[in-house]
């Protein structure tokens, strides 16, 4: 599990890329509880993750797979984050192509 640091690091890039600010989390939230979070100070649970995700409107599986990767690689959390998009779209992309060709019926020999 990544450490809080990171978590709260992820949680900032994705909710910066959402174009979020602390305050639009009042209704799952209290901005003090998203600035804890951001600071590394407490982690979230996963339910609570769930719910400021849905704000995002992200996944609770993106924060940590991005703070997962900062734990491991450090680096810059919005490059980190636009790496983790291109991941999945890729996958997606693929994923798409594979039950194309699943689906398309073979011609009778």
């Amino acid at each position: 599990m990544p450490s809080k640091q990171n978590l709260g690091k992820a949680f900032r890039a994705v909710r910066q890329a959402a174009c979020l600010s602390q305050d639009d989390f009042s209704f799952a939230s209290s901005r003090t509880f998203v600035s804890v979070i951001e600071r590394g100070i407490k982690s979230p649970t996963i339910e609570k993750l769930s719910q400021l995700s849905l704000v995002m409107n992200s996944d609770p599986a993106v924060v940590v797979l991005l703070a997962t990767l900062l734990e491991r690689r450090g680096g810059d959390p919005a490059e980190e984050l636009h790496r983790v998009v291109e991941a999945v779209e890729a996958l997606y992309s693929s994923r798409r192509a594979v039950a194309k060709v699943v689906r398309t019926p073979r011609k009778p020999s």
